[in-house]
C-alpha cells in the first residue's frame, strides 16, 4: 500500500465548490481507499491504495467528484515520499517559513516562461521552480500579489494548487502516522 496526499484545487473554505471534508472522506472510502483522512477545510485529502498509477487515481477521484458532488474541480496526487522529498528541496531554509507556500504544478516545466513570472512578482518577492513544485515567498503574503495561483496556471498552461508551509509539513507528518 502506498499513501497518496491528494491536493483538490478550487475547494474553498466558504461560498463556490464548498466541501465537507467529512463527505469528502466518505467519498473516498467508497472508492475503496484505506485510511482516508482529510485535513482542513480546503481540500487535503490522504489515503491509502494498493494503485500505483497517480494519473488513474487522479482520474477516478476526479470523476466522483462529478458524478456524487456535481464538482468539477482538479486533484493533484504526490505520495508520501514525494511530499518528504518536496519538504526538503526547500531553497528557503527556516528564514522564510511564515510566508512561504508551495505552488502544486501538474506536471515539472521544462522551459518556464521566466520573464512571464518575473513580471508578475513584486521585486521582494522570490520563487524558485524545482520538479513539478514552485516554492514562493510572499514578501508582503500571499493575499496581495499578483503572482498568484491564477496567474500562475495561466502563463504555465499546468494546473497548479497552492499549499502554505505549514499545511504541507502538516500534511507530511500525517501521512507517516
Amino acid at each position: 500500500m502506498t499513501t497518496y496526499i491528494s491536493l483538490l484545487r478550487g475547494v474553498n473554505v466558504g461560498g463556490k465548490n464548498r466541501v465537507k471534508m467529512d463527505v469528502l472522506t466518505a467519498m473516498y472510502e467508497s472508492m475503496g481507499f484505506s485510511r482516508v483522512r482529510a485535513y482542513i477545510q480546503s481540500g487535503n485529502v490522504l489515503f491509502d491504495s494498493a494503485d500505483m498509477d497517480t494519473g488513474r487515481l487522479q482520474r477516478e477521484i476526479e470523476g466522483k467528484m462529478m458524478s456524487v458532488l456535481g464538482l468539477d474541480l482538479r486533484v493533484l496526487i504526490r505520495t508520501r515520499d514525494e511530499l518528504r522529498d518536496v519538504i526538503g528541496r526547500n531553497p528557503f531554509g527556516q528564514e522564510f517559513n511564515d510566508r512561504l507556500y508551495i505552488a502544486f504544478l501538474s506536471a515539472a516545466m521544462e522551459n518556464p516562461p521566466m520573464d512571464a513570472l518575473n513580471k508578475l512578482k513584486d521585486e521582494r518577492e522570490q520563487f524558485v521552480i524545482s520538479g513539478k513544485e514552485i516554492f514562493i515567498y510572499y514578501y508582503n503574503g500571499a493575499g496581495r500579489t499578483k503572482f498568484s495561483n491564477a496567474a500562475l496556471e495561466k502563463k504555465l498552461g499546468a494546473v497548479s494548487t497552492m499549499r502554505n508551509w505549514n499545511t504541507v509539513n502538516q500534511l507530511a507528518a500525517m501521512s507517516g502516522e
